[in-house]
């Protein structure tokens, strides 16, 4: 879904991955901040997502500006961490499940 998409200017979606750049509108704020105390932050972006779908933000992907991971995800820590962490984190809050995650339309 997050993966850049050629011919595409941007997408909206009913998803969007967290980092290595995130950006939120200002009215987003009095909902997410301050951000939750996590190590790796795991578990974030579909808890964010269900946020948006509750609220009615509209979120998506920027294609035309891709970004490079420089380095490989989960590497400089214990995935098996990450994972268990976000598992706590998301017990008994909303989030999006992944047969949810969606392109809503396609910027050209």
């Amino acid at each position: 879904m997050t993966r850049r998409k050629l011919g595409a200017t941007a997408r909206e979606t009913t998803f969007v991955e967290i980092g290595p750049l995130t950006a939120f509108h200002r009215d987003t704020f009095g909902v997410l901040v301050p951000f939750p105390d996590l190590k790796m932050g795991w578990g974030l972006d579909v808890h964010w997502a269900a946020l948006a779908a509750q609220h009615g933000w509209r979120i998506g992907v920027v294609d035309a500006t891709p970004i490079l991971h420089l380095n490989p995800a989960a590497e400089s820590y214990p995935r098996e961490q990450a994972i268990a962490e976000a598992a706590a984190f998301l017990d008994g809050r909303p989030y999006v499940r992944r047969h949810d995650v969606r392109t809503v339309r396609t910027i050209r």
